[in-house]
């Protein structure tokens, strides 16, 4: 199966026929700048595979050109590529929320290279009995995340399923959170 996006929140995704399909690895991609969207965010063309990785949960593109990667057991992967090499220039690999289940990574609509800040949707991280209420929006920030400050919390989580997923920041500058 072939998923082409920009952002990617799940570890599972429903096929045709219900069939159920589990995300265990997938190709981190090259990107290219293609302009500014209309929405203030920069949109960006995926053309080439860079690399893979494990157990992803959420990708997303922020302002600086960097891939931000979430994972099952808490790890956040942030990958610096050099376009035209077609190559990645550094993996960079952090825990800023300990060992959670990340399900949605959203990047701070005023970040800037240099001085990024990212939003982190996320959850038990226990695939079966997990607590209820475990959601949580935390802000992250500094060079490698570790400044966290949780912004919403008690988020609904059923035992084994339905948490808070990806965010995204809307054109009038609030954040919307997708909830299964």
């Amino acid at each position: 199966i072939k998923l082409e996006t920009q952002t990617f929140a799940g570890i599972w995704f429903s096929g045709p026929s219900s069939v159920r399909y589990t995300v265990s690895r997938f190709n981190v991609l090259g990107v290219e700048r293609t302009g500014e969207a209309t929405d203030g965010k920069e949109d960006f063309n995926v053309y080439w595979t860079l690399c893979c990785t494990d157990n992803p949960t959420t990708v997303t593109v922020c302002k600086d050109g960097k891939v931000y990667v979430g994972h099952a057991f808490g790890e956040l992967v942030v990958y610096e590529i050099d376009r035209s090499a077609r190559s990645i220039v550094s993996r960079n690999k952090c825990f800023p929320v300990g060992k959670r289940l990340i399900l949605g990574v959203e990047c701070e609509p005023d970040s800037r290279p240099g001085n990024m800040a990212l939003w982190l949707s996320h959850t038990d991280v226990r695939q079966a009995k997990a607590t209820a209420n475990s959601g949580i929006i935390s802000k992250v920030s500094g060079p490698t995340f570790d400044v966290r400050v949780d912004k919403v919390t008690g988020l609904p989580r059923y035992k084994s399923n339905h948490a808070n997923y990806q965010s995204r920041f809307g054109p009038d500058g609030k954040m919307y959170l997708g909830m299964g």
